[in-house]
């Protein structure tokens, strides 16, 4: 077997791995590639549906709510899987990032553009998605996965090995 064969199957490899792990949220890892293309989309549907809901029909949205949230928790946790720490620090952080808008929106708080908690919010959910986005995967086998050099969406000839 060359090279080239030994990397194609250690990509079918890989690929039946992810497609196993895709939807379970306490298994797999994902690259930054993946991660970004995947939030991408997240954020796409969520717009998509924003536009959607109105009073009238905002029950008829919970379900697809619910699952929008937890593909994003998925992805998350399997992003910090990646680099190697553990998915409880990640729903600490989305947890407490999370809280700030649903506090607001609860106690019907009035939008003051000069409080300290609107840039607290936002400077914090950016600074954890920009450390999802760009801090690089662990190069090595972790408590959490297995590593390949490929990523699902770049195939095993985009890998440098």
């Amino acid at each position: 077997m060359n090279e080239e064969d030994r990397r194609k199957q250690e990509y079918l490899d890989f690929k039946k791995q992810y497609d196993q792990d895709f939807l379970l949220i306490h298994r797999g890892r994902m690259k930054r590639l993946d991660f970004f293309l995947m939030a991408f989309a997240m954020k796409a549907i969520a717009n998509f549906m924003g536009d959607m809901i109105t009073d009238s029909n905002f029950y008829m949205f919970i379900p697809p709510i619910f699952a929008l949230v937890y593909l994003e928790l998925n992805f998350i946790f399997k992003r910090t899987r990646d680099i190697g720490i553990s998915p409880w620090l990640a729903l600490i952080a989305v947890s407490a990032l999370s809280a700030i808008p649903i506090y607001l929106e609860v106690t019907q708080a009035p939008f003051d553009p000069n409080s300290p908690v609107y840039p607290a919010f936002f400077g914090g959910m950016i600074l954890f998605s920009c450390f999802l986005v760009f801090w690089p995967s662990r190069k090595r086998d972790n408590k959490y996965g297995r590593y390949y050099p490929y990523s699902y969406v770049g195939g095993y000839k985009a890998s440098k090995v």
